[in-house]
């Protein structure tokens, strides 16, 4: 909820994919109606007359957008252990497109990401990301591209039956 309402209040949110319409009454979005909306839709300016500050669309509309564009962050440890997990979002970060046989991965550090080609990159060729892990068969991958970012992924690797191998 605190995550929601910071985005709400930063502003220039909306140019964010959220996916409204595909996740109305989807599981996340009866949990935000329940739990999110009813506190963050009662808050009211300051102003004499105290008008609403949010409708009930717009917190979802927010959601979505952090559900859709944010990125899970994780810091490991010395131990190699997984110390804290997160989500962030960066605003030219979620521009990146899915491939599941990317060009670039990414990395974090401190509050920073970075993006660095895996493979040879030809001029004009479009920079990818995979948007779940890279050693997830198609089904599990297609599952969550269906679930979490409301799209079914038709590159190389997913129509190929033997995932190109």
């Amino acid at each position: 909820m605190v995550t929601v309402l910071r985005l709400l209040m930063k502003g220039n949110w909306e140019q964010f994919e959220s996916h409204s319409a595909q996740r109305t009454d989807s599981p996340i979005w009866i949990y935000n109606q329940k739990f999110v909306v009813p506190l963050l839709s009662q808050l009211r300016d300051g102003g004499p007359d105290g008008q609403l500050l949010f409708s009930s669309e717009i917190i979802h509309e927010a959601a979505g957008a952090l559900d859709t564009n944010t990125f899970e962050v994780k810091t490991v440890g010395n131990t190699g252990s997984v110390t804290s997990i997160g989500r962030a979002l960066y605003l030219q970060a979620a521009l990146f497109n899915n491939n599941c046989s990317p060009s670039c991965t990414r990395s974090f550090s401190d509050q920073q990401v970075s993006f660095f080609t895996t493979r040879p990159v030809s001029a004009g060729e479009e920079l990818t990301i995979c948007y779940t892990g890279l050693l997830q068969p198609t089904c599990t991958r297609q599952a969550v591209f269906s679930q979490t970012k409301h799209f079914t992924c038709c590159c190389d690797r997913c129509r190929d039956h033997t995932e190109k191998g």
